[in-house]
Order: C-alpha cells, then sequence, then structure tokens
C-alpha cells in the first residue's frame, strides 16, 4: 500500500488557507485541515509521459524520468519545506533479449578436434575437411579452411531447429584469416531433416552480414550483422554455415564463428520508483547510485572473455559505434580491453566507475597496457556531476585528467605488457564524490584502432 506521511507544523487560519489557489492539492484532505509543509511524500506520476506521442505511457533510458518528474513535482508541491523528499512512482520500459538459440562454443573441446555440440550438425559433403574447435586468448570458436585440401572442400555447420516468431533475428560472430576468396555462405532451410542437405531447401542469406577480409593475416572476431528472421514467423528453420573451398585452386580462407544467437527484443514495463529532493524553489532528482568509500577493481571473477564487461554499479557504455568494453583474460589474468580494430565506423566507449566519497590522501591509479598503438585513443576523466545514467554521459562535466598518467604509445606491432601506469592525487576533490571514466575514441576507417587493456582500478588511500 502507497503511504503519504504528513508533517504539519504551522497553521494558519481556515480564512488564509480558503483565500490561496496556489497551494498543492492532496486529495483526501479538506481546505480546513491542508497543512502547509510536507517533509515526506509518497506518490504516483499523474503527468504525462514523453512516450505518449508514440503510443506508449512510460519513461525510458532516453527520455528518464529525472528529466520530466522534477517539473510536474514543482507544479504540485511547490509549498512544502526546503529539503522535502518526494518519493515517485512510474512506469519504465526497457528492451530485453528472449534468446531461442545461444552457441558460443565454450562446450567444444578438444582444440582442433571436430566441432560436436547436442543438436548441431557437422557435415562434410566434399574433401576430408571439417569444421573444427579453436581457442585463442581464452575464447573458443568453431573454424574452417581449405587449406592443405587436395581438391574441393566442402562443409556444413548447421543449428538445432528453431520455431520463429515475429521479430526475430539471428547475429554472430566471425574472423576471416589469409583471404584468398570468399568461401563462406549463411543460408537458412525450414525442411532439413538432419541427415541429407542435398534434399533440403536453403536459401541464401549472406547479403545480411558483413565479414571484414584483412589485406594479410587474421581479422578480429566480432560481430558481423544482424538477419531479420520475421519473413519465417510460424515455422521451424535451421541456419547453416557453408563453407565451400578448393585447396588447389586457391579457395583456402579461414574462417571463424562464434556466438550465435537467434533472439528476439521484448518490450518490458516495470513500475520504478525514484527520490526527489526540494530546496525551496524546485525539486531535484536524487541519484541513487551508492557510493563508495574505494574502489579496488581487479576484474577477477568468473567471465566469458570477449563478452561485455559487467561489474555492479560500473557502467559500460557505448556511445557510438556496436563496440563495447569487453573482458579478457591472459595468463590466467583478468582485464577488460577495447578496440576500434576492423571496425566500421566511429567507436565510442565509456567505462565508468562507481561513486566515491574523496577523503584526504586518497589517489587514483590503475594498469594499463597497449597493444598495435596507432593513436592516442583513451582518455581518463573525472566528473564530480555525473548523473548516473548512459543518457547523462554527455551532459556531464568531465575533468580530463589523462596527462597524470603513463599511458604508453608503443609497441606498433603487437602487445605490450600490462602495467602501472603512475597514480595521481585527488586532493582537489575533496569532499566531493566523483566518478572516474575510461574513454575509448577511434575509428576504423581512420586508423586510429589502438588497443587498450584496463586492470587494477584503485580509488582510496594508500
Amino acid at each position: 500500500m502507497k503511504k503519504i506521511l504528513f508533517i504539519t507544523t504551522l497553521f494558519t487560519s481556515a480564512l488564509v488557507l480558503s483565500s490561496c489557489n496556489h497551494e498543492p492539492d492532496f486529495p483526501g484532505l479538506d481546505e480546513a485541515t491542508r497543512p502547509t509543509a510536507v517533509k515526506k511524500i509518497t506518490v504516483d506520476f499523474a503527468g504525462t509521459y514523453p512516450s505518449k506521442q508514440t503510443g506508449g505511457n512510460y519513461f525510458t533510458e532516453s527520455v528518464p524520468a529525472s528529466d520530466v518528474i522534477p517539473s510536474w513535482l514543482s507544479s504540485k508541491y511547490y509549498s512544502l519545506d526546503s529539503a522535502s523528499i518526494a518519493t515517485v512512482a512510474y512506469d519504465y520500459m526497457e528492451m530485453t533479449q528472449e534468446v531461442s538459440l545461444m552457441q558460443n562454443f565454450t562446450d567444444a573441446a578438444p582444440d582442433k578436434a571436430p566441432t560436436e555440440i547436442d543438436g548441431w550438425y557437422n557435415i562434410t559433403t566434399k574433401g576430408s575437411k571439417t569444421w573444427v574447435n579453436r581457442a585463442y586468448s581464452g575464447n573458443i570458436y568453431s573454424q574452417f579452411s581449405a587449406y592443405g585440401e587436395p581438391g574441393e572442400s566442402v562443409g556444413w555447420l548447421i543449428s538445432p531447429r528453431v520455431l520463429v516468431s515475429n521479430g526475430m533475428k539471428l547475429t554472430f560472430d566471425a574472423c576471416i584469416g589469409n583471404f584468398d576468396a570468399t568461401c563462406l555462405q549463411i543460408l537458412v532451410s525450414t525442411n532439413f531433416n538432419g541427415i541429407n542437405v542435398a534434399t533440403a531447401t536453403w536459401v541464401d542469406k549472406s547479403s545480411a552480414f558483413t565479414i571484414p577480409a584483412p589485406a594479410t593475416g587474421y581479422g578480429t572476431l566480432g560481430p558481423v550483422g544482424t538477419l531479420d528472421l520475421s519473413s519465417y514467423a510460424g515455422k521451424n528453420i535451421s541456419v547453416a554455415f557453408k563453407y565451400s573451398g578448393d585447396g588447389v585452386n586457391h579457395k583456402t580462407t579461414t574462417y571463424q564463428i562464434d556466438n550465435v544467437k537467434i533472439y528476439k527484443d521484448v518490450k518490458s514495463v516495470t513500475k520504478k520508483t525514484d527520490n526527489f529532493k526540494f530546496d525551496g524553489k524546485q525539486w531535484n532528482w536524487v541519484d541513487p547510485a551508492p557510493v563508495y568509500e574505494s574502489i579496488n577493481q581487479t576484474f577477477e571473477r568468473p567471465v566469458t572473455v570477449n563478452a561485455e564487461t559487467t561489474i555492479d554499479d560500473w557502467m559500460n557504455a557505448t556511445l557510438q559505434g556496436t563496440l563495447t568494453w569487453i573482458d579478457k583474460t591472459f595468463s590466467g589474468n583478468t582485464y577488460t580491453q577495447f578496440t576500434a580494430n576492423k571496425a566500421p565506423g566511429i567507436c565510442e566507449g565509456w567505462f565508468i566507475a562507481p561513486k566515491v566519497k574523496v577523503v584526504p590522501n586518497m589517489k587514483l591509479s590503475f594498469d594499463v597496457n597497449v597493444g598495435y598503438y596507432n593513436a592516442d585513443c583513451l582518455q581518463v576523466l573525472i566528473s564530480t556531476d555525473f548523473k548516473s545514467n548512459k543518457d547523462k554521459i554527455s551532459s556531464a562535466t568531465w575533468e580530463d585528467v589523462t596527462s597524470n598518467f603513463t599511458i604508453p604509445q608503443t609497441p606498433t606491432t603487437t602487445y605490450g605488457v600490462i602495467a602501472p601506469a603512475g597514480e595521481m592525487s585527488l586532493a582537489k576533490y575533496e569532499g566531493k564524490i566523483i566518478n572516474v571514466a575510461f574513454k575509448y575514441l577511434g575509428t576504423g576507417p581512420n586508423v586510429k584502432t589502438t588497443t587498450y587493456q584496463i586492470d587494477n582500478v584503485f580509488v582510496g588511500v594508500k
């Protein structure tokens, strides 16, 4: 049950109360008993949701309650005491994913053995080659190459059948190595019987995906596109990765496949509450983010390599492009990494630490490593007014403190070693609440793709 708590101070006469047309309306109270000040109230938002124009009654990440509710409160509850608190309940919409198929090949082992996973089909129709498990930097994927085959080589890696509903999509990660010809097709069938690929009808959907082909060597394993499966709604489908190569006629490109997913974006509307504080003139949103006494983030926890780095109270936000800070491991050490390598455009990714109350003698330090340096793409930033919302990153005031640290500009052709970047005194922020952010800004086409690895972030007193 929602409760409204009234704390009554001084009442004036009924005559004065009845003559004022600007008192807030508190349902259930008559004019003679209406208080002149309220310390704490709990109410439901009864204003106009911005999303109503598009058929919804809710707030979203892009149009948060903190942007709208303060003015609504000011129009209704403007005569309360300074420091009054309002807890406001409202409807909030976020998109979640309903996943029907997810294959990251983590159960596929050992390395270089044929890919064998329950429900999947690994079928060779020409030659002796097959899709095999491979591992690199702690990540496992499936790979095919016709290199060394004395003739034609055709191999199929086929998913389990999935019943499609409207709005479902197919995505996967891929990487090309030693490109000499296009050898991969992405096919969809509604009548594959699990035995004979030749008798099934396959529709080529390869054009929905773009797998970058490096001039030499290997590219980077990452997302290559999205296929809308809505045209198959109500049908069961199989998805096939068909490799067609020839070891004699120079069709031997290596393809690596990972994170095959069929999913649907689902709109979820839930009830949320936020607190707002009155300063005597206007209502202001109260940031719900916890304030830490110190931070000592080592990134050591169970992770899925190449998955988005997700840690309680940290924010991993992509403002431009599709790439994000990801979990990586090397020699038993776990860290977070960002690179714009092979990205089709601008990449802007923020990794923001929780709020910290700065006390005397507090310092900031972290470890860093650089790989394949070609441009400065990393900034270390501090804000005292960030509102803990992705859409408030750009409007917050951020001070660039990168110059307080030593960020290597080498090596240019390989990876360095993770090492301390130095430490910075936070004396100028003493008594304030701050957020520390690592901002990556790069672009694939303009060759600003330096890889940065961050570890052992510390904010505290040493």
